[in-house]
């Protein structure tokens, strides 16, 4: 995003809250919500897998 004066903002003010890298680092938040995320994901998806294998017949 630029300011309005046409420059990158991130070089007028760094503090702003507009103001975004590339790769900015993530906060503690974002980070134990992607791990959260992870952990669910792996979590359904061997819910799943367990549901597929148990409706296989033992003959």
């Amino acid at each position: 995003m630029t300011h309005p004066s046409g420059a990158p903002a991130c070089r007028l003010e760094p503090e702003a809250a507009f103001c975004f890298s590339r790769w900015r680092k993530p906060i503690v938040q974002e980070a134990f919500m992607a791990k959260m995320a992870i952990f669910l994901f792996g979590f359904l998806a061997l819910t799943i897998a367990i549901g597929l294998l148990a409706t296989i017949s033992p003959v």
